[in-house]
């Protein structure tokens, strides 16, 4: 693990020896900590939802410094190092030319429009027209506050209306004054018409205030009851549903192909080795729209928080509420699969046709609000009761002679608990499937990190454990953190109660909502790992103290305790930028080492070095390597020369400065060795400014044609803080 080492900026030029002594020391530091967790069997990992199990264990198994177990490793996936010297790999491209392949990209429809004069040249940010100026007070909130800053602590202007006004001291008040008035106007003999002025003040004055009373009045016991109204009562939105009906006919194209486009690549990766491919030949969701029966909304949920229960269907087979005419002109979902058995010219293609899709459910909604744009954080969903659906499913056949599986016994009732055991965990209530809306439109990745945590694994003691044979356990120590298990274990103690590693685990965080699982578990040689106990810890604790420690946490397996165990966890979170008072961003410290994202999106115009029946069929794949070493491989896209990755991978880098990335393109062969479509080796410096002009395409060297993808982002971490 390398730590972040302070920026030497604003060092004056007396101190700059100093500084560069200070600098090395540290880095030497650093590099000595990094051998000697690397001794103790420690290794920083990273949670990649890309690679499949099987690339996993095999990293882990490569890397693995535990001897005494050789033969089972974990499933996680190690969160790599650069660490490399910049002048092993030479570049192969720049930054100009990387704008011609953007500009070419974009001349061909594939790259944003703004993005051809971006990618050519820089230009400086200019102040914003009409921008308002930091001491305007604009909303009701800024008001208020502008109200008070001006006055003296003790008197609060905006409590004026609700303090002097209505109450029984003020109409008192008028009655004393308008009877001072009328004596005084009698004491000095000034006529009738000045009583009759007077007494016009005081009606308008009452008819003033009677009118308001009775509008509050009218008002509270509207807003009781319609409050009452949404507690206890339906709504119907029957206005919804009438602009579905016509917003579905210019959607549902779009929404169909933006689903054709994303599941289309989930097939194609998916794709059995025994099949040549899986193509969506044709997919629509129909011309009707689905409809909401009914909302209730919950208006004592909170403050912030906008709470509603829809019950929801999607009939649209059901010809019920439709004229004849619109009957006729009425298309069902359909979905048809086309998989692909044999290779080239003698392969044969197999319908599967999924049709007659209906769902309904009642689901509850939440909506968390925020003062920022777009004014809305949070989007939770949940289902109250498990949803029904129904389908017809072809799996032979096609249309015309396909024979619908559900009619086979027993069957679609498995498929269907099939879908509620998956379904259950992620959003059946109490579970909640959420939505980062902010962070979505920002263009944040929901798996991005937002911190590395140090974990110490010191020692346990008095473990027990029934062990098969008697004899005392053979203990190691595995973490898990939400859905990502055994991401990273210790070394195996042999044959104690009371062992101690004193090893040191890094682990990438993407979130601080989850727990964090020790799982203390006995080896065992020929048959499968026995459980010890677990020690869990709140991550969520961090965000207050970023380090704790226990020394005697207990190690808790059946309700029982079976030992303890002594660690300590520090966390380490990624800059970001932050906002001043006037609203000005203000960018995070200029730090040589973080955590670095690399996006790896699709690829172009391959060049095809096939012949003969082959010829033409390309199944590419990358690979992402940090100076010689490589860290990372995308899914294999079958049948396509345009293949569509949307791959990402995070690793610490220890100096942003001098890490050169290379990102290379493979041709996946059934038979033979895989062979090279191109590469890109590029400096991570020029790599991130890319980004800010907007250049995200790069040619492929070594290659006739193509060109590919990609993007980086950099979140400097401060490990001596």
């Amino acid at each position: 693990m390398v730590l972040g080492l302070k920026s030497k900026d604003h060092a004056n030029p007396s101190e700059e020896d100093g500084n560069a002594a200070q600098l090395q020391s540290d880095v030497d530091n650093l590099q000595n900590e990094l051998k000697e967790s690397e001794k103790a069997g420690g290794k920083v990992h990273t949670f990649d939802p890309n690679e499949d199990p099987h690339s996993k264990k095999k990293s882990a198994v490569k890397s693995s410094n535990a001897p005494e177990t050789p033969k089972k490793a974990t499933d996680g996936a190690a969160l790599d190092l650069d660490d490399s010297d910049s002048t092993a790999v030479d570049a192969t491209t720049t930054l100009d030319d990387a704008a011609k392949a953007t500009t070419q990209a974009a001349e061909q429809g594939d790259a944003k429009e703004d993005e051809i004069s971006a990618a050519t040249s820089k230009t400086e940010d200019d102040d914003i027209p009409g921008k308002i100026p930091p001491w305007y007070k604009v909303g009701h909130k800024m008001s208020l506050t502008a109200l008070t800053t001006n006055l003296n602590d003790d008197v609060e202007l905006n409590k004026l209306a609700t303090r002097f006004f209505g109450r029984w001291y003020m109409n008192s008040g008028v009655l004393i004054l308008s009877m001072s008035l009328t004596i005084l106007i009698g004491k000095f003999n000034m006529g009738v018409g000045w009583v009759l002025l007077v007494l016009a003040g005081a009606s308008t004055y009452y008819n003033t205030h009677m009118k308001r009373l009775k509008r509050n009045i009218k008002d509270d016991i509207s807003r009781e009851l319609s409050i009452n109204r949404l507690e206890s009562q339906n709504e119907s939105a029957e206005w919804v549903n009438s602009f579905l009906d016509r917003f579905w006919l210019i959607y549902e194209p779009v929404l169909s192909a933006t689903i054709v486009s994303s599941v289309d690549q989930v097939l194609s990766q998916n794709t059995p080795g025994f099949l040549d491919s899986i193509r969506m030949t044709q997919f629509t969701l129909g011309n009707k729209a689905p409809d909401i029966e009914y909302v209730k909304t919950w208006p004592s949920a909170g403050d912030g928080l906008i709470q509603m229960d829809w019950r929801v269907a999607f009939k649209p087979s059901d010809k019920s509420n439709i004229t004849p005419n619109e009957a006729k002109k009425q298309v069902n979902p359909k979905i048809v699969l086309a998989v692909r058995v044999g290779k080239g010219v003698v392969g044969k293609a197999l319908p599967i046709l999924l049709e007659d899709m209906n769902f309904s459910g009642y689901m509850r909604i939440k909506f968390t609000l925020d003062k920022d744009f777009p004014f809305m954080k949070l989007v939770s969903v949940s289902f109250l009761e498990r949803p029904k659906f129904d389908y017809v499913l072809k799996p032979i056949g096609g249309d015309t002679f396909g024979f619908d599986v559900g009619n086979i016994p027993g069957l679609s009732a498995f498929i269907t608990g099939q879908v509620h055991a998956n379904m259950g965990p992620m959003m059946y209530h109490p579970n909640e499937f959420t939505l980062n809306i902010k962070e979505i439109l920002a263009g944040t990745p929901m798996d991005a990190a937002v911190g590395v945590i140090k974990v110490n694994i010191n020692s346990a003691r008095h473990l027990t454990t029934s062990k098969f044979g008697g004899g005392k356990p053979d203990p190691y120590v595995s973490f898990t953190i939400g859905s990502k298990i055994d991401l990273d274990r210790t070394t195996t103690i042999q044959n104690t109660s009371d062992p101690t590693w004193n090893e040191t685990k890094y682990l990438l965080l993407t979130n601080l909502n989850d727990m964090l699982i020790m799982n203390v578990m006995d080896f065992n040689d020929h048959r499968k790992d026995s459980d010890i106990g677990l020690a869990s810890f709140d991550l969520s604790t961090l965000i207050e103290e970023r380090q704790s420690h226990d020394s005697n946490a207990k190690v808790i397996y059946d309700g029982k305790q079976h030992g303890t165990l002594d660690y300590g966890i520090h966390f380490y979170p990624t800059l970001e930028p932050k906002k001043d008072e006037e609203g000005n961003i203000i960018p995070p410290p200029d730090l040589p080492s973080g955590v670095v994202r690399v996006n790896i999106t699709q690829a172009q115009d391959l060049n095809n070095s096939g012949n003969g029946l082959l010829k033409g069929q390309l199944s590419p794949y990358a690979v992402l390597r940090v100076g010689k070493k490589q860290i990372h491989r995308t899914q294999t896209m079958k049948g396509t020369r345009n293949p569509n990755w949307g791959n990402s991978k995070e690793y610490l880098v220890k100096n942003k400065d001098k890490s050169m990335v290379t990102i290379e393109v493979f041709d996946d062969k059934d038979f033979g060795n895989n062979s090279s479509l191109g590469f890109v080796t590029i400096s991570l410096k020029d790599l991130l400014t890319a980004k800010e002009r907007a250049i995200d395409w790069f040619s492929l060297s070594h290659a006739k044609s193509g060109r590919i993808k990609i993007e980086a982002t950099f979140k400097p971490i401060d490990f001596d803080n």
